[in-house]
């Protein structure tokens, strides 16, 4: 009896495909700008992250009462964090239920590459507050280690190959028409050229990767924020 084969790598291409057609609305448009474009990604984000994260734009804040610049699309976690403010449509995240922060752009080039890590860092100077928790016994607490937020830049076309080569301060760079772009365990990054890999269906797969090795965000400290509403 022939051994039966799932074919993966067809089913990574149908996958590729997809995710590729869900985009298409904003790839395609050489008019879709600005909110068009990041609402396409915070749509695809919602689509095929696991249900454990939430996405959406907005600010994010910590308890000593700092904001970030405005980011368009935050990963965060929903089901430790015990609020996220909302005024007038606008969210505001407490730090620590930030997963990940990207910058959406149309063209991937110098200007918009420091943009977006400058924005990106003024989510990575924000305060975390760690509460101890209950462990797994339900006896003993503990303080989770320091938290890293990843950081990322999306664009729909590369204008500069040069700079996307140096480009070192973020941990994931997607130019859909060329390449993507990961940071390594190793702090080095590794380049995953479009054409020789199925770069959408890599883009987010490894994106969950790497928010599944960040584990559960750290368990916020509500008195250090309510020391503002008293």
């Amino acid at each position: 009896m022939p051994e039966k084969r799932a074919n993966l790598r067809e089913l990574f291409k149908v996958l590729d495909k997809k995710i590729e057609s869900d985009l298409s609305p904003s790839v395609e448009n050489p008019s879709a700008k600005g909110a068009e474009t990041e609402s396409v990604w915070l749509e695809l984000f919602e689509k095929y992250l696991p249900e454990r994260y939430t996405v959406s734009s907005g600010f994010v804040v910590d308890s000593d009462d700092q904001i970030s610049d405005q980011i368009d699309v935050v990963i965060y976690d929903r089901h430790f964090t015990p609020f996220v403010l909302k005024l007038k449509e606008t969210n505001y995240i407490p730090a620590e239920a930030v997963y990940a922060a990207f910058e959406v752009k149309q063209e991937f080039s110098k200007e918009d590459y420091e943009y977006a890590v400058e924005k990106f860092n003024s989510v990575k100077k924000l305060k975390i507050t760690n509460a101890p928790f209950a462990d797994f016994k339900g006896s003993q607490t503990k303080q989770m280690k320091d938290w890293k937020i990843l950081g990322g830049l999306i664009t729909k076309r590369m204008g500069s190959e040069k700079q996307f080569e140096e480009a070192k301060d973020l941990d994931i760079i997607l130019s859909f028409d060329y390449a993507l772009k990961l940071r390594g365990e190793d702090d080095h990054h590794k380049i995953f050229k479009k054409g020789e890999n199925p770069i959408s269906a890599l883009f987010m797969l490894k994106l969950i990767e790497k928010l599944r090795t960040l584990g559960s965000c750290p368990p916020l400290d509500v008195d250090a924020y309510l020391k503002w509403i008293e």
